[in-house]
Formats: structure tokens, C-alpha cells, sequence
């Protein structure tokens, strides 16, 4: 069901704006040596990390939300926009395998980012979901991230494996 800033296959302003926003982000003039100190000490450990702030501890009263992907390895760090579509009802959803590793998938079910290279194979799925009949564009990394309606996901590094 569409969000209440756009219909499905629909820009969305107010996400734009925000998008570009976000892009824009400068230092901020009140970091003290000791919060950079603190940031830089977490940045060095080995595990995944969510941040966040809100629109009171921000400078200009925007919401960021950001995770650290410190994976083992060669991480695949690409960052894809998998555009909104409709589908036909009764159509299935290919499922991929979890690949960390550079190249985590090749193909074009999520964007433009992971098309394949000159000697690249087609990621193979296994297996397959009923598909919903709409769904928002999202941007992609290790795992979803934020859609057109501005909901965000995020991970922790707490898995039982």
C-alpha cells in the first residue's frame, strides 16, 4: 500500500529533498576531541554497529540513521536503488543466496548496481516467494535500508550462527 507522500512508481518530493539533504552532510562544529576520540575507538572493533540521531541532537533537526558493515574479509559495500514496480498477481520472487563477499550477487533483480561484469556468472536463486503485487523503491547495501517513505531497517550483529 503506498505511503502517504506518494502512490507506487511515483516520485516522492518530500523524500528527494531529504535524500539530497542527507547527502550534505558537513562536520559538526560542536564535536569535541572526545566524542571523535569515542567514534574512532568503536570504528575499530569487530562487529556491526547501528547509529543514529534524532532531530533534537542534530544541527540542522534532520534524523540520520547510519550502520557500520564490518564484515569479515571483502566485504561487498555497494550501495544499489531497486526502483518501485507492480507485478502480476500469482508472480514469484526469486530468493538469493547471503553472499558477503565481493561480488555478493550479480544480476538484475536489485538494480542496476550488480549487472554483471565481463567473466561474471548470474547469481543462481534458491528458491522462490510469492510476490506482492507492489513495492516501494528501496536502496540496498549488506541488507535493506531505507525506502521511499522514508522507513528505514535496520541489523545487529547478534545472529545464533
Amino acid at each position: 500500500r503506498p505511503c502517504r507522500h506518494q502512490l507506487v512508481g511515483t516520485p516522492c518530493a518530500r523524500s528527494a529533498v531529504r535524500r539530497q539533504r542527507s547527502l550534505d552532510v558537513q562536520p559538526s562544529e560542536n564535536m569535541t576531541p572526545r566524542s571523535l576520540f569515542a567514534l574512532l575507538a568503536l570504528s575499530s572493533t569487530d562487529a556491526c554497529t547501528m547509529y543514529g540521531v534524532s532531530r533534537t541532537a542534530s544541527a540542522d533537526g534532520s534524523t540520520m540513521v547510519s550502520h557500520s558493515d564490518d564484515g569479515a574479509g571483502d566485504s561487498d559495500s555497494r550501495l544499489s536503488y531497486v526502483p518501485p514496480a507492480r507485478h502480476k498477481a500469482g508472480s514469484m520472487r526469486d530468493i538469493y543466496p547471503t553472499i558477503d563477499e565481493y561480488p555478493k550477487f550479480i544480476g538484475d533483480a536489485f538494480g542496476k548496481t550488480f549487472l554483471p561484469l565481463p567473466g561474471q556468472a548470474l547469481t543462481k536463486p534458491i528458491g522462490q516467494i510469492p510476490q506482492v503485487e507492489a513495492t516501494h523503491g528501496y536502496y540496498l547495501n549488506g541488507y535493506a535500508i531505507q525506502n521511499d517513505c522514508e522507513l528505514s531497517f535496520g541489523e545487529s550483529t547478534a545472529s545464533a550462527v
